[in-house]
C-alpha cells in the first residue's frame, strides 16, 4: 500500500506448500506514508542542533537518507533565495555600524533608528535561517556505510542520490558523510555542538553503544533532538525516552533527565502491517492443498490475524493450516523431496 523506496516483494508464481510470515503489525497498520514523510521533514527542519534518528542499516538507512537528500534538492531554489536575502542584509547590517562608528556625534534619534534597523535584521536572518533546507547526513557504523554501498551499486537507478558524485553535482559538496573510530567524538566538540546535522545511527535498537554515545552527549539539551522512526518496545531506555523520564546512560552513576526534544513518527517501519499481510500478499500467493502458513515473530498478536486468514485467503480451503509456534517450537517438514526440481 505505501511501499518503501524498492517497491515490495515479489510474489511465487510457484505453488507454495509452506508459507512462513513475521507478524509484528498483526492487528495494527501502519499510518500513511506520505504524512510520516512530511512530519519527519518538519521535525528535522525545526530542530537547530543535532537531530538523532536510530536505524536498522538495511533499507531504512537508505529509505530515510534518499528522502532527505531529495528534499534539500527540492529546496535549493528557495535556499538560493535565503542565502542571497540573509547576505544582503549582512552587509547592510554592516554598512550601518560602520556609519556609527565613523559619526558618533549623530543625533541620538538617528543612533536608536539605526541600532533598530540592526536588531530587525538580526532578528530577520535568524527567521529566514530557521527556512534554510541544509544539513549533513551522518552514517556512524561501517556496517551502515558498506549496505550503503550494495544499494548503491544494485539499485543505482533509485538511489543514485546517494553518491558523492549526484551530492557535489548538485549542492557543491558531499552530503552524506561516514564517520567511525574518534569521529564520534568530533560530531560533539566545542565548535560542532550546536551545528545541524541529521545522525543515522545504524545501530538497530536504541541499548547499542554508539546510540548510547550519542545520547550522552544530547540528551541533557534542548536544542537537539531524538527521533523515533519504528517499532519500540515497551520497556528499556527507549520507552523511557520517549516518556521524557530519567535514563541511566553507560560509565554513569547517575541518571540523566531527558531534556532533548522528543519525535514518535511511526510510518517508517519495514514490517508488514495486517491490512498489507492479508489482502496485499498472502492473498495474492498460490497456496498447494494441505499448505502451511506459519505466524512467527508477532507474539499474542499473531490471534488477531487467524480470523481474517481463514475468511479472506483460506476461504473453503480447509486442508490448509495455520501455526503459531511458541519460542523453541521445531517444525517438522514433510515434503517428499524426490518431487523437488531445483533449476
Amino acid at each position: 500500500r505505501d511501499p518503501n523506496v524498492c517497491g515490495t516483494p515479489e510474489i511465487p508464481d510457484c505453488k507454495l506448500d509452506y508459507i512462513q510470515v513475521e507478524t509484528t503489525y498483526a492487528g495494527r497498520n501502519h499510518p500513511n506514508k506520505i504524512k510520516s514523510i512530511r512530519e519527519l521533514i518538519s521535525e528535522i527542519n525545526a530542530t537547530q542542533g543535532k537531530t538523532l534518528i536510530p536505524v536498522f542499516s538495511q533499507q531504512r538507512l537508505q529509505e530515510i537518507a534518499w528522502i532527505l537528500i531529495e528534499e534539500m534538492r527540492r529546496a535549493m531554489p528557495n535556499n538560493k533565495k535565503i542565502f542571497a536575502e540573509v547576505k544582503e542584509i549582512k552587509e547592510r547590517n554592516k554598512e550601518i555600524q560602520t556609519y556609527l562608528l565613523e559619526n558618533p556625534k549623530i543625533s541620538t534619534e538617528e543612533r536608536e533608528l539605526s541600532e533598530n534597523t540592526i536588531k530587525m535584521g538580526e532578528i530577520k536572518m535568524k527567521r529566514l535561517q530557521k527556512e534554510i533546507v541544509w544539513y549533513d547526513i551522518i552514517i556512524d557504523s561501517p556496517l551502515g556505510a558498506k549496505v550503503t554501498d550494495v544499494y548503491i551499486e544494485k539499485a543505482y537507478q533509485i538511489y543514485h542520490s546517494l553518491t558523492p558524485e549526484y551530492q557535489v553535482e548538485i549542492f557543491g559538496k558531499e552530503i552524506l558523510q561516514r564517520i567511525q573510530g574518534d569521529e564520534y567524538n568530533d560530531l560533539y566538540s566545542e565548535e560542532r555542538f550546536e551545528k545541524k546535522e541529521v545522525i543515522l545511527s545504524s545501530w538497530g535498537m536504541v541499548e547499542w553503544w554508539a546510540i548510547m554515545n550519542h545520547l550522552k552527549h544530547i540528551i541533557e539539551h534542548d536544542i537537539h533532538k531524538r527521533i523515533f522512526v519504528g517499532y519500540t518496545p515497551m520497556n528499556g531506555i527507549a520507552w523511557a525516552i520517549k516518556r521524557q523520564a530519567q535514563i541511566r546512560l553507560p560509565s554513569s552513576e547517575n541518571k540523566a533527565q531527558v531534556y532533548c526534544q522528543v519525535a514518535d513518527i511511526s510510518g517508517f517501519s519495514s514490517h508488514i502491517d495486517h491490512d498489507e499481510l492479508i489482502h496485499d500478499y498472502l492473498w495474492n500467493l498460490n497456496l498447494a492443498r494441505g499448505a502451511d502458513i506459519v505466524l512467527t515473530h508477532g507474539t499474542q498478536w499473531r490471534e488477531k490475524l487467524v480470523p481474517d486468514i481463514q475468511k479472506y485467503v483460506i476461504g473453503m480451503r480447509r486442508s490448509i493450516q495455520i501455526l503459531i509456534p511458541e519460542l523453541w517450537d521445531t517444525y517438522e517438514c514433510k515434503w517428499n523431496k524426490s518431487q523437488w526440481k531445483i533449476e
